[in-house]
């Protein structure tokens, strides 16, 4: 690595974490002037919490095995293994930087045999892939969402899942034999990164999106915020979109604040509607710590065998 390109990494790091810093200080400022109402609210709707905390853990299962069946069939590890990898580093990512959940991630696999690059290509395929069912559900349920900008936007995505549906087909189906002899590396890693996807993956993503869009609809009609099938669809698309561009973990104080937006549209209060976004982030803290404390010491157990 050059010394410009060591710079430009470690002010990257800087900026990643004077942004999670910042987001931390925003959240913890705001909880503190809404007072102990919201986390009563919280406490009374504790069967809610455990609700979201299945549909949480039966996400983490589901996600674990998308992954799994990213990377290449001779490469693939266990899919108990992966789902208890899967749950660890769920749970450091809402407590710790958003990258600290990668590396404990790309750690633990690279430990269980599965090699560096595999690792990286197939959790690149999985962000497209899963990227490409969000902005589809989207496209399909917002013309329903009973939204103003409703069609507009599921237009908007219907035009970004087409390009990044072209652009994958296209990849796939690409010859780099030109450039095969100056860049071998390069051209290897573009034909596993637009490699084929198992069609037994497509129903994994679709699924991805439809569990958080389950958390979603049983969360806010629990607190009271009615919203229909095709508005949790929706907001799932968005989270994911979220997700994927904000510097904090899992979106924090970002997607937080449109699920309270989004909640005081439905109809509640100011309290309950912050309620909403901690019953949702502690149910899926809650179900990544248990199922990775549940799985723990079975991956402990295979790694050091």
């Amino acid at each position: 690595m050059t010394p410009s390109a060591k710079t430009s990494s470690t002010r990257s790091n800087y900026i990643r974490r004077a942004a999670y810093l910042l987001a931390i200080a925003a959240v913890t400022i705001f909880l503190w002037k809404m007072g102990g109402a919201p986390w009563l609210h919280a406490a009374q709707h504790w069967p809610i919490m455990i609700a979201l905390a299945a549909l949480s853990a039966f996400g983490l299962a589901v996600q674990a095995m998308a992954f799994r069946l990213m990377a290449p069939p001779d490469d693939r590890p266990v899919f108990q293994i992966t789902l208890a990898i899967w749950a660890i580093s769920a749970a450091l990512s809402v407590v710790a930087p958003f990258m600290a959940g990668i590396a404990a991630r790309t750690t633990l696999l690279v430990r269980h045999g599965m090699s560096l690059k595999t690792c990286g290509l197939a959790s690149l395929r999985q962000v497209w892939l899963g990227l490409e069912y969000a902005l589809l559900l989207s496209a399909l349920s917002l013309p329903f969402a009973n939204w103003g900008i409703a069609l507009n936007a599921g237009g908007g995505c219907a035009l970004a899942w087409l390009v990044m549906l072209a652009l994958r087909l296209k990849a796939s189906s690409c010859r780099f034999d030109r450039l095969e002899k100056a860049s071998g590396r390069f051209v290897r890693l573009i034909h596993a990164f637009s490699a084929p996807v198992p069609g037994q993956a497509h129903p994994w993503f679709a699924l991805q999106v439809l569990t958080m869009s389950a958390v979603y609809l049983v969360g806010f009609n629990g607190f009271g915020a009615e919203i229909s099938v095709f508005q949790a669809i929706a907001l799932a698309g968005l989270t994911v979109v979220l997700s994927l561009i904000a510097f904090v973990p899992n979106g924090l104080g970002i997607t937080d604040a449109i699920w309270v937006i989004f909640a005081q549209h439905a109809g509640v209060e100011l309290e309950e509607a912050v309620a909403i976004a901690i019953t949702i982030r502690l149910s899926h803290l809650l179900a990544a710590t248990i199922l990775g404390a549940l799985l723990n010491k079975r991956l402990h157990h295979h790694l050091n065998a």
